[in-house]
């Protein structure tokens, strides 16, 4: 796992790409999509086909696509299964007060949870299907975040990873961009610089792999992604790390600091008074958060 001083390099690195992650979502919302590839209608729609109905296996799915965005490339819309579906996302604060800033209903509004402390959030083996989209290598630690996908993932179920291969190096390690995800000669792989991690080898016989490259998204055929689906056969001890010690604390309150700091130019011209109120009861939200994490992990250490 990684060290400390390794935590706050990329904390650092991240917290400084959080405002332009931000301010994309606050212009795609205020243009209706405009700046986008994508049908607006069918962006928000509740109705939108579900993408992953080849991986679908039972009568019943609990789904949760983690890392989700505002709205999810996942769908909801599926007649080949009773779908549950839970989205999970670090700036879901964010992305509901833009959402309510622009008067947007869409089908989802993700729960606000980092992908790497998943299990204080949830239940081991809670859903059948656990999934990322882009998202997995915008993690602080993506190897800390798999094993969490890993263990809220119901045995037998599966973890489905989809995300174009090397953006860390393709966008040279900017902002939220600090991590690569790419299949080599059929093994998956997640790497910084020397570091790098075979998945497979991690999870050796608790889980089962299949990987495809260079799969086109339907019918769009304008996103180019690797897919990787584990299968989980045994369950896999999360290991310890310095995550949370180093970096919530400082996470919790600097991400969305910064973001709104940022975008307020666009927005206090017109809202000043009543952006800087909402802002202000938006952190006092926050803080509660904060403390309802913080609680679940002291049950889980005094339970444990």
């Amino acid at each position: 796992m990684l060290s400390e001083r390794e935590y706050a390099h990329i904390l650092d690195k991240w917290l400084e790409g959080v405002p332009s992650e931000v301010k994309f979502w606050n212009t795609y919302m205020a243009s209706r999509g405009a700046t986008g590839s994508h049908n607006w209608e069918e962006v928000i729609s509740a109705d939108r086909p579900f993408r992953l109905e080849e991986d679908l296996e039972k009568a019943a799915t609990r789904f949760l696509d983690a890392g989700s965005g505002p709205f999810s490339r996942c769908g909801f819309k599926t007649s080949r299964t009773a779908l549950s579906f839970v989205a999970v996302d670090a700036l879901a604060p964010a992305y509901a007060r833009l959402k309510q800033m622009y008067g947007i209903v869409s089908g989802m509004q993700p729960q606000f949870g980092f992908t790497e402390i998943l299990s204080d959030i949830f239940p081991p083996e809670s859903f059948d299907i656990v999934h990322m989209s882009n998202s997995l290598d915008h993690c602080i630690d993506p190897v800390l975040g798999l094993y969490n996908l890993f263990h809220v993932c119901a045995q037998g179920g599966k973890v489905i990873l989809r995300h174009a291969k090397n953006e860390g190096a393709s966008a040279h390690y900017d902002g939220l961009h600090q991590w690569n995800l790419c299949v080599e000669k059929g093994r998956f792989v997640i790497w910084r610089g020397d570091l790098r991690v075979d998945i497979a080898e991690m999870l050796g016989d608790c889980a089962e792999m299949e990987t495809f490259e260079d799969i086109f998204e339907f019918p769009e055929k304008k996103w180019k992604y690797d897919k990787v689906v584990i299968r989980k056969r045994a369950p896999v001890e999360i290991p310890q790390s310095a995550f949370r010690r180093v970096c919530f604390e400082k996470l919790a309150t600097a991400v969305y600091d910064r973001a709104f700091e940022d975008m307020s130019a666009d927005v206090l011209a017109q809202r000043c008074a009543q952006y800087e109120k909402e802002i202000a009861a938006y952190k006092q939200r926050l803080d509660r958060f904060v403390k309802r994490y913080e609680a679940l992990a002291e049950e889980k250490r005094q339970g444990a």
